[in-house]
Formats: C-alpha cells, sequence, structure tokens
C-alpha cells in the first residue's frame, strides 16, 4: 500500500485559493478502518454484557459462584449439581427397585408358585438368601465405590437384589401392601427434592444447608404421605394401621439417612457421592430385616472409622526450608 504523500506547494496554493481538491481512498484503507470501528463496538459491546448490572439482571448468576463464598465450602453452583444428581440416582434407584417389586409381585413370582402351594419354609428361606445378597452388594459397593466402572455395575447389581428382596415381602406376609406404600413415598420424595433442588438458585444463599437439605426432604415427605393417604385409602382400600405403619416406616428410613448422610449432603464433595447412595441402600434394609440393617451399619461405618484412624496416626510432612544461596541462584538462573 502507497504511503500517502506530503502536500506540497502546488496543493496549499491551490487550497488557498479555493480551488476544489480530491482526494483518493484506496479500498485496504476503507476496509481497515471499518474493522476497526467494529472491533471498538464489539470491544464496547463485550464489555457492558459483562458489567455487573447486566449479570445481576439478565445473564444466569452460576457466572458468580466460580469462587467459594465461605472459605472451606464448595462454590454453590457445585453443591447444587451434587445434591441433583444424587437425589436423581437415588430416585432412578428406587423407581426401579419399585418396578422390580411390581413384577416379582405380579408375574414372575405368582408364575412359578404351583398349585398346590409351597411350604412357607422354602419361601423363608429365598427370602433369607436374597437378603444376604443383598447385603453382600451394599458391602462390596462400599469397599469398590471409588472404583469406575465397576461401582456403577455393582450399583445396578444392588438394585435389582434390592427389587427382589423388597418383592419377596408381599409373600410372607399375603394382602400387606405395606412395603409398596414405603417405597412409593421414599421414590416420590427424592424426584421431589430432586426437582426443587433445580429450582433453587437464590434460595440457598438465604438458608443453611442442613435447612436446606432438612427442608427438600421433609416437604417431600409430607406430600408423598398426603398422596400416599389418598391412594391407599380411596384406590387400595388399606387398612388405618398399614398406612400409618407405612408413613411412620418411611419417616424413619428419612431420619436414618439424614444421621448417616447428612453431614455429606450438607457438604457436598463430589468424593462423597457413592457413599451418600450406599447409606440408602444400607436405610433400605431396616424395614425389611433389622439384622441385615445392624449388619451393613455396623460394617459400614467401622471401615470409616478405621481409616480415619489411620489417616489420623500418619506423621505430619515435615517442611524443609530452602536456602538463602539456593534461591538466590535460581532467581539468578531464571
Amino acid at each position: 500500500m502507497a504511503e500517502p504523500a506530503e502536500p506540497g506547494p502546488e496543493m496549499s496554493e491551490a487550497s488557498a485559493r479555493g480551488c476544489p481538491t480530491r482526494t483518493v481512498t484506496f479500498q485496504e484503507d476503507v476496509e481497515a478502518s471499518e474493522a476497526t470501528d467494529a472491533d471498538a463496538h464489539r470491544a464496547r459491546y463485550i464489555f457492558s454484557l459483562r458489567s455487573l448490572s447486566h449479570r445481576m439482571t439478565t445473564l444466569s448468576g452460576r457466572s458468580m459462584w466460580r469462587y467459594p463464598t465461605t472459605v472451606g465450602q464448595l462454590p454453590r453452583y457445585m453443591r447444587r449439581a451434587f445434591r441433583m444428581k444424587t437425589f436423581g440416582l437415588m430416585s432412578f434407584q428406587l423407581l426401579l427397585v419399585l418396578g422390580i417389586m411390581v413384577l416379582v409381585d405380579c408375574v414372575a413370582l405368582r408364575a412359578m408358585v404351583p398349585p398346590d402351594g409351597m411350604d412357607d419354609i422354602v419361601y423363608k428361606v429365598v427370602f433369607y438368601c436374597l437378603g444376604l445378597l443383598n447385603l453382600g452388594c451394599v458391602v462390596a459397593l462400599q469397599c469398590l465405590k471409588d472404583r469406575f466402572p465397576l461401582n456403577y455395575a455393582l450399583l445396578g447389581l444392588t438394585t435389582l437384589m434390592s427389587g427382589l428382596f423388597w418383592g419377596m415381602t408381599r409373600v410372607l406376609h399375603a394382602g400387606v401392601s405395606l412395603h409398596f406404600q414405603i417405597m412409593g413415598i421414599l421414590a416420590f420424595t427424592m424426584c421431589f427434592s430432586t426437582v426443587v433442588s433445580a429450582i433453587l438458585v437464590n434460595t440457598e444463599e438465604k438458608m443453611k444447608g442442613t435447612h436446606l437439605i432438612s427442608g427438600l426432604l421433609g416437604l417431600g415427605w409430607f406430600i408423598g404421605s398426603s398422596l400416599d393417604v389418598v391412594i391407599a385409602a380411596m384406590l387400595l382400600q388399606s387398612e388405618q394401621m398399614e398406612i400409618l405403619g407405612a408413613l411412620g416406616f418411611s419417616f424413619l428410613l428419612l431420619c436414618l439417612l439424614l444421621i448417616d448422610a447428612g453431614s455429606l449432603l450438607v457438604k457436598s464433595s463430589p468424593d462423597d457421592f457413592m457413599t451418600v447412595v450406599v447409606a440408602m441402600d444400607s436405610t433400605l434394609l431396616v424395614v425389611v430385616s433389622i439384622p441385615f440393617f445392624v449388619l451393613s451399619f455396623c460394617f459400614l461405618h467401622t471401615g470409616e472409622a478405621i481409616m480415619q484412624h489411620q489417616d489420623s496416626e500418619q506423621p505430619p510432612v515435615a517442611m524443609t526450608a530452602i536456602p538463602e544461596a539456593t534461591t538466590s541462584e535460581s532467581s539468578r538462573n531464571s
């Protein structure tokens, strides 16, 4: 591109006399000026988009949660994502368990029973064998909870064993729909907690973690229990004591879950994701068989206590001071 020439004496005299002058502009100069104006306009637009007022009113507040608001805590968007993922997986697992229970009760189990029936001892043996297998799956899941994808394979096997184990309860207690009501209330509570966790964005800043978790589970249990009362009384025509038993046992399971894994839900560390799911699987054993629940509870918490004791016995790492000469030499080399 040719550089513009200096104005000569002839051009100055022509301009002084008032004669019209003509300026020649190359196409490259026009394109360069247009590009410069476009870049400046784009920079001003991006700056306006990133202003604080625009982020507070138009853009998602997620961009403001990139760093923790409190020392020692994860950002709020990570805690909300953890709760959504945890409650979502527990909801999916409980719905699968409920579906397997219905399948065992309505189709598979009745097709295998002969017309004359079997002895009660056979059902009890099968029932407790499934309980032992379910307990073994929970223990194996606790030991291999950090081994991906083996942990998810064990989670699927645990879900299958839990569905079969819970589905066999109606055979031992004919005409009782207590376990179906309990599982329905728990599944609705977890689904409700998942949806509300996704909706609550600004409320998390005003509520503590313990209040938020307790409020989610408590409100979900209340709505699920109300629906259970209506469905069981109107459609299933269940007895009042059976309905009250379903409400009481479901509330007990949620309390045990909060005692066992409530602190993990409040802390919302991604490393504790599978631990919360294992705690719920262990809690499900308390209604069907209290001895199995006691065994699983003792095993899980004994292992955690041993690991914490081993971590506390490890000596602290000594911090060695760097000599000044070495520091000066390294700074000179750099």
